[in-house]
């Protein structure tokens, strides 16, 4: 999608088309489901082995939510430098 693929009714290289290539809304809960489950079992062996698993705000993105998080790090470690 990114490099211009689209869907298709067949796999065609230089239109960028193939069948496969559907938005995740138009799925069928049956096949929505297919998606979710090797998801949520990664998400569960991250969090089993320590990782910590952060939303994002709406509209920003990673890059921008971690620029943030180091920001706010810097502001609160400054504060506790002046306390001390």
């Amino acid at each position: 999608v990114l490099l211009g693929w689209k869907y298709g009714e067949c796999v065609d290289e230089k239109a960028k088309t193939h069948p496969q290539l559907r938005m995740y809304k138009g799925l069928t809960e049956k096949e929505k489901e297919i998606y979710r489950w090797p998801i949520r079992e990664s998400l569960r062996s991250m969090l089993a082995m320590g990782w910590n698993v952060d939303r994002t705000k709406d509209g920003e993105s990673i890059s921008q939510q971690r620029e943030s998080e180091k920001m706010r790090k810097i502001s609160q470690a400054s504060q506790v430098g002046m306390m001390i």
